[in-house]
């Protein structure tokens, strides 16, 4: 239950020069939802890439530990193969926490379990199979996980999921995960949101996504988080920044208001809508 959205904008020949990164402060904890002040869920792996994730607040801190400590040192690592190593890791916990729950109470690895099945009990083994291939990590819809950087090739969208296979974004521009998702995407295809934007059109669409995605249930509303990165490294939009973005949204559904209104006035004005005959 969340919304976590990435784009890339201010393309040269194709090339996306820059990534955008915004997300709401929606804690999953079990089954308990709450938005926590001092939690953002853009969290900075390497000095030219973020990661956002929705699912489970509690699972992403391993994964993304280890994946930092690969990387460490490294001024601007490929983004391709910063998602290679949060694959590897993520089947890798995947694993750990499949064995932990359903393979350690029988006395079994899951290696020892692997390497053994033909002299295990049939529905045993079938069984365990099911456990190991089921296991999800970040609840029962699993743990999602965006990837946005920069590096020598440009800038970059990666979507990783359960169970540890990723899909790469770059050539729609955009990406959006969590309970919004659907309404955020809507928003970005309507706007015409592509990789050709400037980086100031292209913040505001993105921020207009989130905005338009709070009607959705567990999106959180009270904050919002932005990121850029770009050849000069990452930032955060200070609170005052993102005020600007929100006077831009609220002047825009002022006026769609002020539409909506005289659209509505001019429908029952229309003759014979009633289907009466003339």
């Amino acid at each position: 239950m969340t919304i976590c959205i990435v784009g890339i904008c201010d393309s040269v020949n194709g090339t996306a020069k820059t990534a955008i990164a915004i997300a709401d402060r929606m804690v999953t904890a079990g089954d308990t939802e709450f938005e926590q002040a001092a939690f953002s869920k853009i969290t900075r792996l390497t000095e030219n890439c973020v990661v956002l994730s929705a699912g489970s607040a509690l699972v992403p801190t391993e994964l993304f530990n280890a994946t930092r400590s690969k990387f460490s040192g490294m001024p601007a690592p490929s983004i391709f193969e910063i998602v290679q190593e949060i694959k590897r890791n993520f089947v890798r916990l995947r694993t750990i926490r499949a064995e932990e729950r359903y393979f350690r109470p029988l006395g079994l690895t899951v290696k020892d379990f692997l390497e053994n099945q033909r002299s295990l009990d049939n529905t045993l083994v079938v069984r365990l199979s099911k456990y190991l291939e089921d296991a999800r990590l970040g609840g029962q819809a699993g743990l999602q996980i965006l990837v946005a950087g920069r590096d020598s090739t440009g800038s970059h969208i990666h979507f990783v999921a359960d169970p540890g296979t990723s899909e790469c974004f770059d050539s729609i521009g955009y990406c959006s995960i969590g309970s919004g998702e659907r309404h955020a995407d809507s928003a970005l295809i309507v706007n015409d949101y592509h990789i050709a934007q400037p980086l100031n059109k292209a913040l505001y669409l993105i921020y207009e996504a989130k905005k338009r995605a709070e009607v959705a249930p567990g999106v959180g509303r009270m904050y919002t988080d932005v990121t850029i990165i770009s050849d000069t490294g990452i930032i955060n939009l200070t609170a005052d920044q993102i005020k600007e973005l929100q006077k831009v949204f609220d002047k825009h559904t002022e006026v769609e208001e002020k539409c909506r209104s005289e659209m509505e006035e001019i429908i029952q004005g229309i003759p014979n809508l009633g289907g009466k005959k003339t």
